[in-house]
C-alpha cells in the first residue's frame, strides 16, 4: 500500500511539473483533422502599455514606393511614433493607434506591423476589437500571411494569405466599401496566376452596418484544417472549405494552409483594389492616374486611423 501512494504522488508531481515548463511562442499545435475547439489562449496583446510592445511585434519599414507591393499604393510605411503609437482617452482606455499621415502634399506615410519574428501559429481563432478608419481612399487590413512567403523567400501567394479584416474607404456619403467587410484567402499560383477565395457582407445583425469606422466591432477567423471562416460580432457571415484551396508547390491536399502563419495590421492608401471596390467614379479616376500629387489631394487622411483595442489568438 506504502508503494502505491508513492507512485501515485510521484505521478501527480511529474505531471505538475511538466506543465510547468515554459511554452514556445512559436505555436505549432497537432494537426489531428478532428480538432475543431479552439478555447485556450495562446497569445494576445492588449494594448495596455504607453508605447508598442517590440517583445510581440516587429515595426515594417517601406521606404521605397516600389517595395509596397504589387498594388500599386500610395503610402511609405515608417517606423515614427506619429504613424503608430498607443492611445489612452481620459478614462486610460487604451488602443493601438495606426494612422495614415499627408506630408504637406508631397508625401504620405502611414503604419505596419507584424509578428514575423515574434509569433507564429498554426490553426486556431484570432479575434480583434478594431474600430476601422473610413476615408475615402483609406484601405485597413487585419490578416496573416504563410510564413514560408518571408522566410524561404517563396513567392506570393504560394504559402497562402488570410485577410482577417478588410475594408476600402469610399466618398462618405456613398457608405459603400465602409459597410461592405471582407474575408479572403488567396492561394494558388505564383502572381499574378493566384486565386482568391471568401466572403463579403453589408448586411449583419439583421441590419445594414452603415459604417465599420463609426464604432469597435469584434472580427473573428476560424481557421481548422477543413475550412477557414470569418465572423464579426458573433455572426458568422462566410467560410471556404479545403476543397478550393491549393498551391503549386505541395500536392498536400491542405495546403497552402497547413503550416505557421504571422499576423499583420496595416492601413495601406490608394492601390489597385480601390478600383472594383468603390462607387465614385472620380475617386477612381484619380487613383488610377499618374499624378502622385492629385492622388494624395483626394485621400480623406482626417479619417485614417485604425484603433485596435486588443488582439487574442486561441488554440488547444
Amino acid at each position: 500500500m506504502y508503494r502505491v501512494i508513492l507512485f501515485f504522488l510521484f505521478f501527480i508531481l511529474l505531471n505538475q511539473c511538466s506543465d510547468s515548463e515554459p511554452k514556445s511562442q512559436f505555436i505549432d499545435p497537432e494537426t489531428s483533422k478532428e480538432i475543431k475547439d479552439y478555447d485556450l489562449l495562446i497569445w494576445s496583446d492588449e494594448f495596455n502599455d504607453f508605447n508598442i510592445n517590440l517583445e510581440k511585434w516587429d515595426i515594417e519599414e517601406t521606404p521605397d514606393l516600389r517595395n509596397v507591393g504589387g498594388n500599386h499604393e500610395l503610402q511609405y510605411y515608417v517606423d515614427n511614433p506619429s504613424n503608430i503609437f498607443i492611445y489612452k482617452d481620459n478614462e486610460m482606455n487604451s488602443s493601438l493607434c495606426i494612422t495614415a499621415i499627408n506630408m504637406y502634399g508631397e508625401y504620405c506615410t502611414s503604419g505596419k506591423i507584424t509578428t514575423l519574428d515574434k509569433f507564429h501559429f498554426k490553426y486556431g481563432r484570432v479575434q480583434a476589437r478594431i474600430k476601422a478608419p473610413y476615408g475615402a481612399g483609406v484601405w485597413p487590413a487585419f490578416w496573416a500571411l504563410g510564413v514560408n512567403t518571408r522566410i524561404q523567400g517563396k513567392g506570393w501567394p504560394l504559402s497562402g494569405e488570410i485577410d482577417i479584416m478588410e475594408l476600402w474607404g469610399d466618398k462618405e456619403e456613398q457608405n459603400f466599401s465602409t459597410s461592405e467587410l471582407y474575408g479572403t484567402i488567396h492561394y494558388g499560383n505564383k502572381w499574378p496566376n493566384n486565386k482568391f477565395s471568401g466572403p463579403t457582407t453589408r448586411k449583419i445583425h439583421e441590419k445594414i452596418i452603415a459604417n465599420f469606422g463609426l464604432d469597435y466591432h469584434i472580427y473573428e477567423m476560424n481557421w481548422t484544417p477543413d475550412e477557414i471562416s470569418w465572423s464579426v460580432d458573433g455572426y458568422l457571415y462566410g467560410s471556404v472549405k479545403k476543397e478550393s484551396w491549393y498551391t503549386s508547390i505541395s500536392e498536400d491536399e491542405y495546403a497552402p494552409f497547413n503550416d505557421n502563419f504571422y499576423l499583420i495590421l496595416n492601413v495601406a492608401i490608394g492601390g489597385g483594389s480601390f478600383y472594383d471596390k468603390i462607387k465614385d467614379e472620380e475617386l477612381i479616376n484619380i487613383l488610377s492616374g499618374k499624378d502622385y500629387k492629385s492622388k494624395l489631394k483626394a485621400i480623406d487622411f482626417n479619417n485614417s486611423t485604425m484603433y485596435v483595442d486588443w488582439i487574442r489568438v486561441f488554440s488547444n
